[in-house]
């Protein structure tokens, strides 16, 4: 039986989450497909998909708030909600800046060294997919920590490759606007995994409160 069912609540709470989650992998599969489209033709497409995304993504979280001012009975904590709501958004926001910076790289600017970064932020963004849709279906069990403790990994996994980017960056011989560019890219992409774990971590928190 699912949480939904057992205690009467709206399971409106419960289709908004899963349909975050998964606008928020949508993006960023959306994003690995235009890297290698970036200095060609046709990324417009891909780029009105990525924004597509975060705006439904958008109306979604203003859904949610407005229901969780508005419905007496709520799956999880009103704060929870919020907490799960804003963590997951902030993903793709993320994710539409890296798509926007991409597309102004200065010229020279060997845009296959940030690949393996947004194959990871996809990664990630499917684990969160799947730890929140762990959540909403009550599994509350080891599943849920094996989940939560594989997106932890992920982030320790892409700050050592940050730091052998980084590592890289500073002691090659990039121009000064590459070096700039690939600083600000770098911080992007760091920071929408940490975006990842984060929602990760406020779905596991809701579940360790809910079990």
């Amino acid at each position: 039986m699912s949480l939904a069912q057992l205690f009467g609540h709206d399971v409106r709470f419960f289709e908004l989450l899963r349909s975050s989650a998964a606008e928020a992998k949508a993006a960023a599969h959306s994003l690995v497909r235009l890297l290698p489209r970036i200095g060609h033709d046709n990324i417009e497409s891909i780029l009105g998909d990525i924004s597509q995304h975060r705006r439904k993504h958008k109306a979604m979280v203003e859904e949610m708030t407005t229901r969780i001012t508005q419905v007496f009975n709520t799956p999880f904590e009103r704060e929870d909600l919020q907490e799960m709501n804003s963590a997951i958004y902030k993903i793709t926001k993320n994710i539409e800046k890296i798509a926007e910076r991409l597309t102004i790289a200065p010229k020279g600017a060997d845009l296959s060294r940030i690949k393996r970064q947004l194959e990871m932020i996809e990664y990630a963004a499917s684990v969160v997919e799947a730890l929140v849709q762990e959540v909403c279906s009550a599994r509350h069990g080891a599943s849920v920590k094996e989940t939560h403790d594989r997106i932890q990994a992920i982030e320790g996994d892409g700050d050592k490759l940050m730091t052998e980017c980084l590592r890289e960056l500073y002691l090659g011989t990039d121009d000064a606007r590459l070096v700039v560019f690939w600083k600000d890219i770098f911080e992007l992409v760091e920071k929408a995994i940490d975006r990842c774990r984060d929602a990760g971590t406020a779905a596991f928190i809701t579940m360790l409160k809910n079990s």
